[in-house]
């Protein structure tokens, strides 16, 4: 959500390299101290249906509104 500012990224296996998780993890800083929300989804959050993932997503929404 460019316009919002707000950033939905999966967390899936990759993301345990050591290396590519200091990487996001400094990405996720630059991305909040430039005004994003970062909504982190893992395997669980897609899980079913997804409704966990839309609850979290709608959250960060409300909170742009």
């Amino acid at each position: 959500y460019l316009a919002l500012k707000i950033a939905v990224e999966y967390e899936g296996e990759g993301h345990l390299d050591p290396k590519r998780w200091a990487d996001d993890i400094l990405r996720y800083e630059m991305l909040e101290a430039a005004g994003w929300i970062v909504v982190r989804i893992t395997k669980a959050d897609v899980a079913g249906a997804g409704d966990r993932c839309a609850r979290r997503v709608r959250a960060a929404l409300a909170r742009r509104s």
